[in-house]
Parts: structure tokens; C-alpha cells; sequence
């Protein structure tokens, strides 16, 4: 599920960033980023390499969420040697375009202080998901948090589909979920349509299988349901 020419582009971000960790021990804490735009498809992308570690996608989501993008959908990949290449498609929160270098270079700095000064991102996150989306659904037309389990279309991983209101912030509240829960998350597919979220996660268990029972389902529905109840303003 990845074009050969990507592959290639993953290898060479890799190797970028081993060959800091030779010559630049003093940044070897720091992530690669690298930005391309789609410019006909109407989003930008983003690839960051960095060391795998607990909660990594969740600093990526608040990131990002700080930073004022929106995210459109996300591949997570681990290799076997400790590396993790992250794969965003993004827009501007606020216009729903391109990001332009100015947003592109704030999330950079975000990204570098929590790596490897330890900063919080949760006071981050909150300032920016004071934003409204680009659509808002009226009071009346508010949608409710429902989450369904399919362990049919994957061989090895469970698909979690969530549908909620749409908001700012929404992939970072829902990977601090997963991440409190231990659960692995491979791939996320993000879509908004007239203020609905209707969202997809790849995920297994901390053993590394689907989530099959019917208790680890409750557990991981009621932890979502909570963390997603819109908060009143």
C-alpha cells in the first residue's frame, strides 16, 4: 500500500536521519521533516523520521494541531531497527488549503521542543482547538459519538470506525486514548463531511493481536465515547 517511488523517499528519510545521529549527536533527538504539496489534490503532506517511542503519533497529532493544520489522514510505520516514518496529508485548519511555510516551520519548532525539550502539548492543543472547524453543525443537528469493531476486511488488525462532530484537536484526543490503552495503531483514515468526523484506525492489542472480545471492545468504545463528549462553552 505504498508507491514504489515513496518507498524509495522512506529509505532516503532514513538514512538522513541516521547519518545525524553520526554527525550530529547533539540533535539526534530531533525528527526529519520533509514537506510536499498535492497541489491537485488540494493538501500538503508531511513525513517525519524520528526514534519510535511510547506516544510518539500522539506528539505528531498535537503537533500539528498546535501548529493550526487540520489532518486528513495518517500512515504510521515501524521498522525493526527503532525507526518510525509518519506520513500526514494536512491542510491550513483555517483556510482548508495548502500550509504555507510559515504553519510548515511552526509545527517543525513545536515538534523539535517536545521531542527534546519534554514540552506539553496539551495547553498547545487547547489554544488551537479554540478554532471552530470550517463547518459547524447547528445545536440541533449535533452528532453523537458512535464506534463500531470490523475483524472481517484485515488478516491482522482490527478496524475501529468512529463517527463524532467534527472538531480541531480530534485525531490528537483520539490517539491519547489509544495511547492510555496501550493499543497499536498502524494507519488512521480521517473524513469530514458538513461537520460529521466519520474516522478509521488500524489497530491491535499491546500483544500484537485484534481486538476480538467483547470486553476489550467495551473498554476501548468507553474510553473514546468519554474523551469525544463535546465539551460546553
Amino acid at each position: 500500500n505504498r508507491p514504489r517511488h515513496q518507498i524509495v523517499e522512506d529509505v532516503h528519510l532514513a538514512h538522513r536521519f541516521m547519518w545525524r545521529q553520526v554527525s550530529r549527536q547533539d540533535r539526534a533527538l530531533e525528527p526529519i521533516v520533509q514537506w510536499r504539496h498535492q497541489r491537485n489534490r488540494g493538501f500538503s503532506v508531511v513525513d517525519v523520521c524520528t526514534w519510535d517511542r511510547h506516544a510518539i503519533f500522539t506528539k505528531y497529532t498535537g503537533a500539528l494541531t498546535a501548529a493550526g493544520l487540520n489532518i486528513l489522514s495518517a500512515r504510521i510505520f515501524s521498522r525493526k531497527d527503532g525507526i518510525m516514518i509518519d506520513t500526514f496529508e494536512v491542510v491550513d485548519a483555517g483556510s482548508g488549503g495548502l500550509v504555507k511555510k510559515i504553519k510548515r516551520d511552526k509545527f517543525s519548532k513545536i515538534i523539535k521542543d517536545v521531542l527534546t525539550e519534554g514540552t506539553n502539548l496539551d495547553g498547545l492543543v487547547a489554544k488551537a482547538s479554540q478554532t471552530p472547524p470550517l463547518y459547524q453543525a447547528i445545536e440541533r443537528d449535533s452528532i453523537p459519538t458512535e464506534v463500531t469493531f470490523d475483524n472481517e476486511r484485515m488478516p491482522r488488525r482490527t478496524i475501529v470506525e468512529i463517527e463524532t462532530e467534527d472538531r480541531v484537536g480530534l485525531l490528537y484526543i483520539v490517539s491519547k486514548v489509544f495511547a492510555a490503552l496501550k493499543i497499536d495503531l498502524s494507519y488512521a483514515k480521517i473524513l469530514t463531511e458538513k461537520g460529521a468526523a466519520i474516522d478509521s484506525f488500524y489497530i491491535q492489542n499491546e500483544k500484537g493481536d485484534k481486538i476480538t472480545t467483547l470486553n476489550e471492545q467495551k473498554k476501548i468504545s468507553k474510553a473514546l465515547t468519554k474523551a469525544l463528549v463535546p465539551t460546553k462553552s
